[in-house]
């Protein structure tokens, strides 16, 4: 499956920047073809650089690219955070204008205040523009607290707002009817190789920022418009009733005794079967069986070292059957110390 990075670096910008970070076009399209990325967005420090964009996207490449700019907010005087914006293609030159409009600026100075955020945001569409900020444990001194999303969020009713925080923390905002997702922010080009393999997976083809909007506003809407877009087969359960099998993964829900078994065996195996395809049935029942078969056939290839065997038994064996050693009279042998303490206190004052 394709991968998604809406966080990479092609230049530098700002001091902390490493010259690892600097590729050009035709390097950039290799790395994000073989590391098998099919969208994603140059998101240099408080910069848009649309020729470098133009000179990209413009090649037959086999992935999607977003404008984009990671900009310093400056949310109150002591409080800078690092928010990422992209764009849908068709309003390059706007974002560019708005947002990275001097190409001479300092973008090791340059702070962009909570309030014109807002309001240059608000110069776009909601379905344009996407909004993603360091959230939490992203990078403690520049991601934005909780507090600071709900008033990101309250400031902007009707955007969305996709949480950048670490890997560890996505799955836990995920559960919480929050988006997030992370990217690489590459640092050195010759190792994204390392880092692409922790990048998110899309599950579906996204060929415009329109579908990867819909995808990040409502993941409901999204999932029923590509299944449409799905290969599928219709099977028939009786004279009135049918059910679509998708060229994917299908979950039939459902308690004990309601069917489940009796749909896959006698509707869904024979049908898949018919057209050509190699069925394997595992029921809840044969697990033991079929784990049995898997331990036997995998004893006949491993050489298990006796020596080794018997040293890591006794090893086990000391550490499950440990127990601390009891002590007898402990509480007579207590007061005869305390005792002796006393009697050690009256000898010093005489």
């Amino acid at each position: 499956m394709k991968k998604i990075d809406l966080h990479l670096h092609t230049q530098k910008c700002k001091k902390g920047d490493g010259a690892s970070r600097v590729i050009d076009a035709e390097k950039f399209i290799e790395k994000i073809q073989e590391n098998n990325v099919g969208l994603c967005a140059i998101t240099n420090h408080n910069k848009f650089d649309i020729n470098e964009y133009n000179a990209i996207s413009s090649k037959p490449i086999n992935f999607i690219i977003f404008p984009g700019i990671e900009l310093d907010v400056r949310f109150d005087e002591n409080k800078i955070r690092h928010i990422i914006l992209v764009c849908s293609q068709e309003c390059a030159t706007d974002f560019k204008d708005i947002f990275s409009k001097d190409d001479n600026r300092n973008y090791d100075d340059y702070k962009l205040e909570y309030n014109d955020l807002i309001l240059n945001i608000k110069k776009f569409n909601t379905d344009k523009i996407l909004i993603i900020p360091h959230f939490l444990d992203k990078d403690k001194d520049r991601s934005i607290s909780i507090e600071e999303k709900n008033l990101l969020k309250k400031d902007l009713v009707g955007y969305t707002v996709i949480l950048e925080p670490k890997l560890k923390t996505m799955g836990i905002i995920n559960a919480h009817n929050e988006i997030s997702l992370i990217g690489s922010d590459v640092k050195d080009w010759g190792k994204y190789s390392e880092d692409a393999k922790r990048l998110p997976e899309m599950k579906f083809a996204i060929d415009s920022f329109g579908k990867f909007y819909e995808l990040a506003t409502s993941s409901n809407v999204f999932i029923k418009s590509v299944l449409n877009h799905c290969e599928k087969m219709e099977i028939d359960l009786d004279y009135k009733n049918k059910l679509d099998i998708y060229q994917d993964v299908n979950v039939i829900f459902g308690g004990k005794g309601s069917g489940k078994t009796v749909l896959m065996k006698n509707h869904i195996f024979p049908k898949l079967s018919e057209s050509g395809k190699k069925i394997f049935i595992h029921e809840g029942k044969d697990y033991q069986k079929v784990y049995d078969e898997i331990l036997k056939n995998n004893e006949d290839e491993v050489e298990i070292d006796s020596v080794l065997k018997d040293c890591i038994i006794n090893n086990l064996d000391s550490v499950l059957n440990y127990k601390e050693s009891t002590y007898t009279n402990f509480i007579g042998k207590y007061l005869k110390y305390y005792e002796n303490q006393n009697v050690s206190k009256k000898c010093k004052k005489k």
